[in-house]
């Protein structure tokens, strides 16, 4: 039926939803990205990141040294914040900026205020429950699920690699404890790099992959946006260029940049063009009765033209006239021959004859 969405989506109704802020985003790609800034910044910066632990943990361990007065405690832990805001705030900012430029690298920059709009479907309960019980949702669930069993893999075997570490700790100096968090931080942070930097690709092609499911078109859908881009005074502007460009060339030179020819079979000849990225509507370029006819069959086979026999249809399309869009109720009947010849081009014989 017409109004099933089996088509893929046309570019205008995938800027149109640029524009509104609905396009295929991967957080796991986000998170890759930060988790390697953040890598990249630690390994860096590894020597002056020690010196920080090193002091943190020696004013931990002041604390040791029996009773304290309150106004030195306050300062040791004023010390001690002060030095871990050293190593936590530029970690923070170098996750925030690579989380972006994560998010850019399969985006794009998009600017659109209408996510955070409000809209009555958002608090309809019954619009709630629609998308809880979903495929979406469900597939957003099978996913958080896959991700929980790997993180608690490898989070597993970074434990284990870890208690070794970890239990000679106590037997260490400050310094050799230091170095011990140091090297237990690092390990840490190369599985999720590697964990996430695996995650994001995939993430990404299911996000895609169900972003396009969901911005499908039916037929209707296809047939109201040519008529609304009829009105276009782009649109209009382009088919007036094209058409002056039509009339000033020769008939042979119209039939050339036609994609296909529709005939009954040999008195009425019709030759239609598709330029989707300049018009988006298929033209007639040329036409031909009887003897113009077989010109524009000869012009056709010369130049590799696929030629389809579909009488209705000819004597339909030579109503309109020349350089003017195809009419509404012819949309199906070429569609479907311009696939054909997307699909095969010349190669072979048209599924009605040639």
């Amino acid at each position: 039926m017409s109004g099933e969405k089996t088509e893929e989506p046309t570019d205008t109704k995938l800027e149109e939803a640029r524009k509104k802020g609905e396009i295929p985003k991967s957080q796991d790609m986000a998170m890759a990205f930060s988790m390697l800034g953040v890598f990249i910044v630690v390994v860096v910066m590894s020597g002056n990141i020690m010196e920080h632990m090193r002091l943190i943990v020696r004013l931990s361990l002041d604390f040791d040294n029996g009773d304290v007065p309150i106004i030195d405690l306050y300062r040791t832990i004023g010390k001690a914040v002060t030095e871990a805001l050293l190593i936590v705030v530029p970690l923070l900012v170098t996750a925030a900026l690579c989380a972006a430029i994560g998010i850019f690298s399969h985006t794009g920059v998009v600017f659109s205020m209408d996510p955070v709009m409000p809209k009555p479907e958002k608090i309809d309960p019954a619009a709630g429950l629609k998308k809880i019980f979903s495929i979406k949702s469900l597939v957003t669930f099978l996913q958080m699920l896959l991700k929980a069993v790997v993180l608690g893999a490898v989070l597993w075997n970074v434990i284990t690699q870890l208690i070794p570490l970890i239990a000679a700790a106590a037997y260490q100096s400050v310094d050799g404890i230091g170095i011990i968090a140091w090297e237990a931080i690092k390990k840490i942070f190369m599985y999720a790099v590697a964990l996430f930097m695996a995650l994001g690709p995939l993430d990404y092609g299911i996000q895609r992959f169900q972003f396009m499911k969901d911005q499908k078109m039916s037929k209707d859908d296809i047939k109201r946006e040519y008529k609304n881009q009829e009105g276009d005074p782009d649109i209009k502007g382009q088919r007036k260029q094209m058409a002056e460009e039509i009339v000033n060339s020769d008939p042979k030179a119209s039939v050339a940049g036609a994609n296909a020819i529709i005939v009954n079979p040999t008195h009425y000849a019709v030759a239609v063009k598709y330029t989707p990225d300049e018009i988006g509507i298929p033209v007639i370029v040329a036409k031909g009765l009887d003897e113009q006819a077989l010109l524009i069959r000869s012009y056709a086979e010369e130049f590799g033209i696929p030629i389809f026999a579909n009488p209705p249809l000819a004597r339909a399309l030579y109503t309109v006239p020349l350089n003017s869009h195809i009419p509404e109720e012819a949309f199906e009947a070429v569609a479907l021959i311009l696939k054909w010849v997307e699909d095969f081009g010349s190669s072979g014989l048209p599924p009605t004859g040639r």
